[in-house]
């Protein structure tokens, strides 16, 4: 599932989690930085998650382990009896 569909997706909808900017480290990669809906990039908001994009990708694969991670961050559980 790519990013932008993943942000559409209702756990994280409902929670207004969306791409606040994006963030560049000193080697060079480029991070979106997901976070509740009208914070800032900087400083640094208490709850964010970085996804890794590139010019030729800005809207990455995300592995179902990583959504699992996003998920836990923005206090989404789902219930044990739907849990592999």
């Amino acid at each position: 599932m790519r990013l932008s569909e993943i942000l559409e997706l209702p756990p994280l909808k409902s929670r207004d989690v969306v791409v606040i900017g994006y963030y560049k480290s000193v080697e060079g990669r480029e991070y979106a930085v997901l976070a509740r809906r009208g914070q800032k990039v900087m400083p640094i908001p208490k709850t964010y998650h970085l996804v890794e994009v590139t010019a030729d990708n800005p809207d990455p694969e995300i592995h179902p382990s990583v959504l699992r991670s996003i998920y836990d961050r923005f206090q989404y559980f789902e219930a044990i009896s739907k849990l592999p």
